[in-house]
């Protein structure tokens, strides 16, 4: 499972996105807040 794909599951099953921050989605279902990292792929670095 991709992390757009985990992120689209929450959100189907009722969390909301409060807000973003660069790489971190912040994510809440009631009172608790819960930090998501959601990294993009960077380029891969050829030695």
């Amino acid at each position: 499972m991709r992390d757009k794909d985990l992120l689209k599951a929450l959100l189907k099953d009722g969390w909301t996105e409060v807000r973003v921050h660069g790489s971190h989605h912040i994510i809440q279902k009631t009172i608790k807040l819960k930090p998501f990292p959601y990294t993009v792929k960077m380029f891969r670095l050829v030695c």
